[in-house]
């Protein structure tokens, strides 16, 4: 009997990548990769000297898969994004002890990585 979970969000995942994806460069230190990734976001709150004050990451969904390469992502790596011939830079961030990515959803096949424009 198949896993009706896996089968929906492995289906998720190629309708996403189909539809929603863009090319993007995965980068750490020198080493870099074209991958497929659809922008998010994820809105968190930190603690400032003003107070709880609200952030927003931007966030990449690549599929495990892009970056078997690389292993799970690190603080520190980048990833660019073109977009009207200007290039932007993201580093891979997350607030204080959080981890800077997710797995998106059970079965492990799509990461959901936070970001901040450097």
């Amino acid at each position: 009997m198949s896993d009706v979970l896996a089968d929906a969000e492995a289906l998720a995942q190629e309708v996403r990548a189909a539809s929603c994806a863009r090319s993007v460069t995965y980068r750490r230190g020198q080493l870099t990769t074209p991958v497929q990734a659809t922008v998010g976001e994820t809105k968190a709150w930190i603690d400032t000297e003003w107070g709880r004050q609200p952030v927003r990451y931007r966030d990449y969904l690549i599929a495990t898969t892009e970056l078997t390469l690389y292993g799970v992502p690190q603080r520190g790596d980048v990833i660019e994004e073109v977009e009207n011939e200007q290039t932007y830079s993201y580093e891979v961030v997350a607030p204080k002890d959080e981890p800077c990515w997710r797995y998106s959803g059970q079965t492990r096949i799509t990461m959901r990585i936070h970001t901040q424009e450097i």
